[in-house]
């Protein structure tokens, strides 16, 4: 009975010490907690509101940000709101 114990702590311990070659391997620009990703997984995202029309109307707009790293943005502004919520699917101003 001791050496069955004896024989599974050790075929444990064994699976253990080589599963870390199982665990996906992440690279130095790929973070998996937001609060080390830094200002690009902060303000990426997708914004949307109503601004003010010449005739004092309101008018609904939408806003895509996209980070490129390095502190590098891409905004692209959708007149009407975002897809699927009003935007016509052609109006884009990057």
């Amino acid at each position: 009975m001791k050496n069955r114990m004896l024989m599974v702590v050790a075929v444990m311990c064994g699976l253990l010490v080589g599963a870390e070659e199982f665990v996906p391997k992440v690279g130095k620009d790929i973070y998996l907690d937001p609060k080390e990703a830094g200002i690009e997984y902060k303000m990426q995202g997708e914004y949307a509101g109503e601004v003010l029309t010449k005739d004092g109307g309101m008018k609904k707009v939408a806003g895509q940000i996209v980070a490129h790293g390095d502190g590098r943005f891409t905004a692209v502004i959708l007149d009407g709101g975002l897809p699927g919520e009003g935007w016509d699917g052609k109006s884009r101003l990057e």
